[in-house]
């Protein structure tokens, strides 16, 4: 049974408790009609929004080829595939490094949310300063772009250098 939800252009169809499907509809000035997305990254960002209680901005979905090409990310990124990826914020920036915080503090600590997150699951954590990546990747990774305002430990518990 596939977990893929058909994203289309114009849905507004209410997908969970907070969001509609058209949040989750690609960003790419070029997207079909319609693409598909894990209802895992839907229903982790939905999590996310209801343990934080901070409304969330969805930032990525799917990406075509040249959407990704004009934002510079990898030839094989996630948000390229049919499950594809999440990129997300809180939608009030005032909120943001404390969203961010807590979910990098969840990953570094193996906490409940993270654990969670895994069960449904999301293998692929990338922080950046600004927003918070998930991906359905089969393997667990994780990368840390962040510019040190979370802390100057990494996730792999090693110091960064700046």
């Amino acid at each position: 049974m596939s977990d893929l939800i058909q994203i289309c252009k114009g849905d507004n169809t209410q997908i969970t408790e907070n969001f509609l499907v058209s949040e989750f509809y690609s960003k790419s000035a070029d997207a079909p009609d319609c693409h598909t997305i894990s209802n895992k990254l839907i229903q982790a960002v939905q999590l996310v929004r209801s343990v934080y209680g901070m409304p969330i901005c969805i930032t990525s979905t799917y990406r075509t080829e040249l959407g990704n090409a004009l934002i510079g990310s990898n030839e094989s990124s996630r948000h390229r595939t049919s499950q594809g990826a999440v990129d997300f914020q809180a939608c009030n920036q005032a909120q943001n490094d404390e969203l961010i915080g807590q979910l990098y503090a969840e990953l570094r600590d193996q906490g409940e949310v993270y654990q969670t997150l895994r069960s449904l699951g999301i293998n692929g954590f990338g922080y950046y300063d600004d927003f918070i990546h998930f991906d359905v990747r089969p393997e667990f990774g994780y990368w840390d772009n962040t510019s040190g305002k979370f802390g100057d430990i990494a996730l792999d518990g090693k110091k960064k250098i700046f």
